[in-house]
């Protein structure tokens, strides 16, 4: 089950020129979980593909361009070929539970995957409100 956040999304006017680029506000854990659709004037929403209709590239807080398989606190979409005019929806999509069947024997891949979900997700809802490593924001 993906459970979209109004937090995580994105839309833009597409401009009909050639290799638009449009940014990505907001972080995600991997490339894997952003996704992008077209909106028509009528409201017809068209999903769109990665390699196909548009590519992504992932950065880090210091400026650094991760991997498709690693965190990333922003990022941009260049759309691949003229971009359309119609809307550019661009949103994380993730799904929030754990594959993990514990009632077998431990599948040690899996296991680390839920570990990294679970201390990701927790370190980015707690940040350092001031430069003192004594306060911290749980709203980030």
């Amino acid at each position: 089950m993906a459970i979209p956040n109004s937090e995580y999304n994105i839309k833009y006017r597409g401009s009909g020129v050639a290799s638009e680029i449009f940014f990505i506000p907001f972080n995600f854990q991997t490339t894997g979980v952003v996704k992008v659709a077209t909106i028509a004037s009528d409201g017809t929403v068209t999903q769109k593909t990665v390699s196909t209709h548009y590519t992504i590239t992932a950065e880090n807080s210091n400026g650094d361009t991760t991997d498709s398989g690693l965190p990333a606190d922003y990022g941009w979409i260049k759309w691949e070929g003229t971009s359309p005019t119609d809307i550019v929806h661009i949103y994380r999509e993730e799904t929030p539970t754990q594959p993990n069947n514990w009632t077998t024997a431990l599948n040690t891949t899996q296991f680390e995957s839920s570990l990294d979900k679970i201390i990701n997700s927790a370190s980015r809802t707690i940040k350092r409100n001031t430069s003192s490593p004594e306060l911290f924001d749980g709203k980030g």
